[in-house]
């Protein structure tokens, strides 16, 4: 007997051991209403791919998410790479803001 409920078979067995996929750095940082600083730089890459943080002022809350070569991933959980530069810019104007960064 198997399937479901773990009665029957031969033990606990693991189903894989190997190699697994490394884990993608996802860091998020909310800027409440009034956080008028942004707290770092970044660039635009292009149609289709996210925009890449070039600064970080160390004493600003993005830079508790935010390093240099993170990508900005998501806007108020909207994929940043779908928008042009100035949609961007117009988003990263609101507040409050939650901006996810990490690898792309």
């Amino acid at each position: 007997k198997g399937g479901k409920g773990g009665k029957g078979g031969k033990g606990k067995r693991q189903m894989w051991v190997g190699m697994t996929l490394p884990q993608k750095i996802k860091l998020e940082v909310k800027l409440p209403e009034g956080e008028l600083a942004l707290g770092f730089q970044w660039q635009y890459m292009g149609d289709g791919v996210c925009p890449t943080v070039v600064s970080v002022d160390p004493n600003a809350l993005a830079s508790q998410a935010a390093m240099p070569g993170y990508s900005l991933l998501r806007v108020n959980g909207l994929d940043t790479s779908m928008f042009s530069e100035k949609q961007v810019t117009d988003m990263l104007k609101q507040r409050p803001i939650t901006l996810r960064f990490g690898d792309q």
